[in-house]
């Protein structure tokens, strides 16, 4: 659909293992750009309970790294943060993905929305049945009207002047579908079909979104403030990929010890496989642009690709990422 300002977006359901998300992308202009304060017009960002999950330039598709740029959500804007990026875009065409968050976990919420739509169904309806009314001048229109007269005026014919009254004959009226289901007798609740969902299903959208989530997260699990907490948002706490990056020696704690870190500048990802069984995997092949840094060094750019298997477990009821593997490129 288009909103008031022409903006596009598009809006899908998006299943994870522990709640259903609406998730609805906005697209941004040159128009949207504000070159004063380097930084994108994007009211949707003041919806409540919405996160970015990804950005991209709408002309080559590259993916924004999420420390290139900061979110105002009280004011609705994306600041370019330029000196992280080192310049500023080159296109102010952007592609933002954007997924509300928050679960109608619980009944009032339900029941909220339930009832919201029960109650449009219902002003939906009686609007077309005074629409049809009044197209055939009904009589029992006119009986309504004399009803919702103000007490204190004289009673009296309510057509307009010189208009023959209408002979009052009995109406019946038409029947209405029931709009509201019966109550279950048993007292259990109606199942909602936006809200259930096959829990042990990983869909390929979402692990396609885990990858993207992990290479995102690297700047900032790779880097002060070397965000553990975030690593586990994506990472299987059990998993070896998990146990490699945080053991004694290795991954974060090596790059402390020596005082380094890595910077990325950008990634490119194409999928070409995935399976989803018991254990679910997906193929994809990802290119990524950083850099090393280290004391008293010029940081070393590094341009990489490779082929990998990427496998998911659940924890807590949500899928992560367990661990990855090279793989050939015609494997």
């Amino acid at each position: 659909m288009r909103t008031a300002t022409g903006k596009s977006i598009v809006t899908f359901m998006d299943r994870t293992s522990s709640h259903s998300a609406i998730s609805f992308k906005v697209r941004l202009t040159e128009d949207d750009w504000e070159t004063d304060f380097k930084r994108w017009r994007c009211s949707a960002l003041r919806i409540p309970r919405v996160e970015v999950k990804r950005i991209n330039f709408g002309g080559s598709g590259e993916t924004v790294l999420g420390n290139h740029y900061t979110l105002d959500k009280i004011d609705g804007f994306i600041e370019w943060d330029d000196k992280r990026a080192g310049a500023l875009p080159s296109s102010k065409d952007l592609a933002v993905l954007l997924r509300i968050t928050e679960a109608l976990s619980t009944k009032r919420d339900k029941d909220r929305w339930r009832n919201s739509a029960v109650a449009a169904a219902i002003i939906g309806a009686i609007a077309t049945v005074l629409a049809a009314m009044i197209n055939a001048r009904s009589p029992l229109l006119y009986q309504i009207v004399s009803l919702l007269r103000p007490s204190d005026e004289t009673p009296g014919n309510p057509l307009p002047p010189n208009e023959p009254a209408p002979s009052i004959s009995p109406v019946r009226e038409p029947e209405q579908p029931n709009l509201i289901s019966p109550p279950d007798p048993l007292g259990s609740p109606v199942p909602d079909p936006i809200l259930s969902k096959d829990s042990n299903v990983l869909e390929e959208t979402e692990a396609i979104d885990l990858v993207e989530d992990w290479l995102e997260a690297k700047s900032r699990i790779f880097a002060p403030p070397f965000d553990k907490n975030l690593l586990a948002t994506v990472v299987h706490t059990e998993g070896p990929l998990y146990k490699e990056i945080i053991s004694s020696g290795k991954g974060i704690d090596s790059l402390k010890k020596s005082k380094s870190f890595y910077t990325f500048e950008s990634f490119d990802l194409e999928f070409w496989g995935f399976s989803s069984s018991d254990n679910p995997l997906l193929k994809a092949r990802v290119s990524e642009t950083f850099n090393y840094h280290e004391p008293r060094k010029n940081p070393e750019r590094i341009n990489s690709t490779a082929s990998n298997t990427y496998t998911f477990k659940e924890e807590d009821g949500n899928w992560k990422i367990y661990d990855y593997s090279d793989i050939d490129i015609d494997s």
